[in-house]
């Protein structure tokens, strides 16, 4: 009995051996795809496979922890197909103008070119089995065989890559933008962030590669509001958006083609009933028209006269192209935003202005706003309100106390004195202040100018009454103004980059108000001699953004202009990227 379980251990251990020793077609083919795929991923070379240079070493990265997870076998491929994953990839490709982006940034071409010529009609089964038995009984057909399946397999491990690179890349833009604005002195911003390997595993997984992608996108409503407006947008028929000639300063009552194009056009924008056109009285200037044009002009930010003047005739110049590159490019700063803009926060929209409190989704208070001049623009940026100051000093800025006010001291040595200002001999807290008459101003000039000049609380005070502020490394913060009468002009950039609000007592009253701060309390503050600190019991976000495309509350896509000539900027900056990716790629 003993001698039998022997017998059949050595029988099995022989067996084992000899099942080993037999490797499938299959397995070595797999061994074989591996080790290129081991060798290949962590190359210099395989950064060619990322045609954005600006996200190549962080995407080279990721793709090789990507292979490394799955221990370095294919992700989109079978030897004898593709995966259905490469169809949802590229169907997912080819939907990305609707984004904003342009799939011929892609190597979409390339990929299918591969597909195609690795995988024809005639499956990789069916020739094998054709050539099997030719194969056994000549060697240099066996030879060139052999020569072909590694080629083969060099080309599966090839397009693979194509497959992983072309997903992360479009990944990456999808999450934060094509062009990075950079920390630059006016636009500051923190990328959004993702595990991008762990994301595609998942996504390769679970076989939903559209939808891993989509996860991506900016999830606030702002992002999807926009691009259902670029949707639209696509689908209004050139001849709807024909040039206006002619006669400028049109207005109720007047007739004539002119009318007729302007109608169209305001048709095509969705300002105007189309019922209004094919009336008897299509070619002539109507209530009707009027109300359109202030309905246009309001989306415009321009005077609400319902008349055609020079500056929405200039508006209405602008192109139908140009308007959808101007909404793909706000839906790009959307890209550089935290997907979460709190519960409740402040919104700050420069080109348009205006500030708003929102809680949720609804705006709960809405003020005008006076920001930065064009060479002193209001910087980009998100960050936390903490407190609000109550008859607030203001320490001049060394540029303004250098540049602007030292000629005004030299001019008038009594200028600090009728202005409530008092100077300091350097900006250490300890510094003394100084009798400006014992300074001999003639001899000072903007270069060596380093005195602290601090303005007393007071009603002419440039910050006016109070201050709001999220302590930031930019010195910017929201105030009150003495100059209230700037409110009422419709091009408000007038500071020197902090932001004048329209109504501080509203807003201080809002912040405050869980603290038992009333209007007639606030009131008192104001007047104090000295300054007086109020925390906020909870810090609110404070998001200053640069928006000259976006969707209403009331669902209508707004423009505004270009103030500070970011959208210029920018936009030259996505043409430059397009160029690079579309000469790399075929």
């Amino acid at each position: 009995m003993k001698l039998n379980n022997k017998y059949i251990l050595i029988c099995s251990i022989f067996l084992i051996y000899g099942c080993q020793s037999k490797k499938s077609q299959f397995d070595i083919q797999s061994e074989k795809v591996t080790e290129i795929i081991k060798e290949s991923s962590a190359a210099i070379q395989v950064k060619e496979y990322f045609p954005d240079s600006d996200v190549r070493e962080e995407l080279h990265h990721e793709f090789e922890a990507f292979y490394a997870d799955r221990g370095y076998s294919l992700a989109w491929l079978s030897f004898d197909e593709p995966l259905e994953q490469t169809d949802q990839l590229l169907k997912a490709m080819s939907e990305a103008h609707k984004e904003g982006l342009d799939p011929n940034s892609y190597r979409i071409v390339e990929i299918e070119e591969l597909r195609d010529n690795l995988f024809k009609e005639k499956s990789r089964k069916e020739a094998r089995q054709e050539n099997k038995a030719r194969v056994s009984k000549n060697e240099t057909i066996a030879t060139e065989a052999k020569a072909q399946d590694t080629l083969r397999l060099n080309n599966l491990a090839r397009l693979d890559f194509l497959l992983t690179s072309t997903y992360l890349t479009y990944a990456s833009h999808l999450l934060n933008g094509k062009i990075n604005p950079g920390e630059k002195e006016e636009w500051f911003s923190k990328p959004r962030e993702a595990d991008f390997s762990a994301h595609l595993a998942d996504a390769i997984q679970a076989k939903n590669i559209e939808a891993s992608l989509m996860d991506l996108v900016p999830k606030n409503k702002a992002y999807a509001q926009l691009k259902q407006s670029l949707a639209t947008y696509r689908e209004i028929p050139a001849e709807s958006w024909k040039a206006l000639h002619g006669q400028v300063d049109l207005k109720a009552g007047d007739r004539g083609s002119e009318v007729l194009t302007l109608k169209k056009r305001l048709v095509a924008t969705g300002d105007l009933d189309a019922a209004l056109i094919t009336s008897a009285d299509s070619i002539v200037f109507t209530p009707g028209l009027v109300d359109a044009l202030k309905k246009y002009q309001v989306r415009h930010g321009l005077e609400e006269n319902g008349k055609l003047n020079p500056q929405t005739l200039g508006s209405l110049t602008v192109l139908l192209q140009a308007r959808m590159e101007q909404i793909m490019l706000n839906m790009e700063r959307m890209r550089w935003l935290p997907d979460n803009f709190g519960e409740k926060y402040v919104l700050v929209n420069i080109p348009d202005y205006r500030l708003k409190l929102v809680e949720g989704e609804k705006t709960t208070l809405e003020m005008k706003v006076i920001v930065g001049k064009e060479y002193n623009a209001t910087p980009i940026f998100s960050d936390t309100m903490e407190y609000v100051v109550f008859s607030p000093t203001w320490t001049v800025p060394l540029s303004i106390a250098s540049e602007e006010m030292l000629p005004k001291i030299k001019k008038d040595p009594n200028y600090l004195q009728k202005n409530n200002l008092t100077i300091y001999d350097g900006w250490d807290k300890d510094a003394a202040p100084l009798d400006p008459k014992k300074v001999d101003w003639k001899k000072i000039d903007a270069e060596e100018f380093n005195y602290k000049i601090v303005e007393a609380p007071g009603r002419a005070n440039s910050l006016g009454r109070i201050k709001f502020m999220f302590p930031n490394s930019l010195a910017i913060y929201l105030h009150d103004t003495p100059a209230g009468h700037l409110f009422e002009r419709s091009d408000r950039s007038f500071s020197h980059g902090c932001i004048r609000v329209e109504k501080p007592v509203a807003l201080a009253e809002y912040l405050l108000k869980d603290k038992g701060w009333d209007e007639p309390k606030i009131q008192e503050a104001m007047q104090q001699e000295e300054p007086e600190e109020v925390l906020l019991s909870e810090k609110l976000p404070v998001h200053l953004v640069y928006w000259t495309a976006w969707v209403g509350e009331d669902g209508s896509l707004q423009f505004r202009e270009d103030i500070y000539k970011h959208d210029q900027k920018q936009q030259r900056a996505r043409d430059v990227k397009d160029k690079e990716l579309l000469s790399v790629v075929k």
